[in-house]
């Protein structure tokens, strides 16, 4: 995978445990994003979510939310899906937040790899499915080679690995999307030990990143709307018409 880079973009990610956070300071300390924890399980959503959302977008920090997996199956991977789902409609959907949501697997609670990947694959889709983006996984270099495959490569990465070490490739990922690099950082605004990471880019892509994101939700929104029911060739117009959005908004076509 490729190397840390200076000029990336920094980040950190929070929850409950770091209390309140002074988001001014954060971003006047250099900090350009936070994903934040929503869900755990079907049983624990964050009470602080909503009041660090608003407040980093205030300040205009780019905002992102993420999952914490704790299902031993498929039908309470789907559950869970749904209950992060419902979460970040109460914050307003896809439109309260501007980096795509997230897995954290990285706890085992099934028996195989074939579970945990299966597990895996459940939660995303069905995210996918309901918001019409693609989310990202986060996991760590351990957890990664024993419980997941590369099925799971298509998604964006968000890779903890401590002690600045870039690993190898690993599970078909060639490259992550997201790095975090120590949970004992320390800044301005925030009390106690917090979680550093960083873009694979400058700030600039990053706000790049999220326009093309932006315009992604539309075009998938729009593609989706009355499609199973429209005819052959309005399907094909509505893709041809999807291809024009994506070459204006700099992606590629599909």
């Amino acid at each position: 995978m490729q190397q840390r880079n200076p000029q990336n973009a920094k980040g950190v990610d929070v929850s409950h445990w770091q209390g309140k956070v002074d988001w001014a300071k954060v971003k006047e300390a250099g900090y350009s994003f936070s994903i934040m924890k929503a869900t755990e399980g079907t049983g624990m959503i964050d009470d602080t979510l909503a009041i660090n959302v608003a407040g980093a977008r205030e300040v205009g920090m780019a905002v992102g939310c993420y999952h914490f997996c704790r299902a031993s199956n498929v039908s309470e991977a789907v559950a869970e899906a749904q209950v992060f789902g419902n979460v970040l409609d109460s914050l307003g959907g896809l439109e309260a937040i501007d980096i795509p949501p997230v897995l954290d697997i990285e706890t085992v609670h099934a028996s195989t790899r074939a579970e945990i990947v299966a597990i895996a694959h459940a939660w995303l889709e069905a995210i996918e499915k309901r918001f019409g983006v693609r989310p990202m996984i986060y996991s760590f270099p351990f957890f990664m080679d024993q419980y997941l495959d590369e099925s799971l490569s298509k998604y964006p990465l968000w890779i903890a690995n401590y002690g600045n070490t870039i690993g190898q490739d690993q599970c078909g990922w060639t490259e992550w999307a997201f790095f975090q690099h120590t949970d004992k950082g320390k800044g301005p605004g925030i009390g106690g030990y917090v979680d550093l990471n960083e873009f694979n880019g400058g700030v600039d892509e990053l706000i790049n990143r999220i326009s093309v994101e932006d315009a992604n939700k539309i075009i998938e929104r729009w593609l989706a709307h009355g499609y199973e029911h429209a005819s052959d060739a309005d399907q094909e117009e509505r893709h041809r018409l999807a291809n024009e959005l994506r070459k204006a908004s700099g992606q590629p076509i599909q």
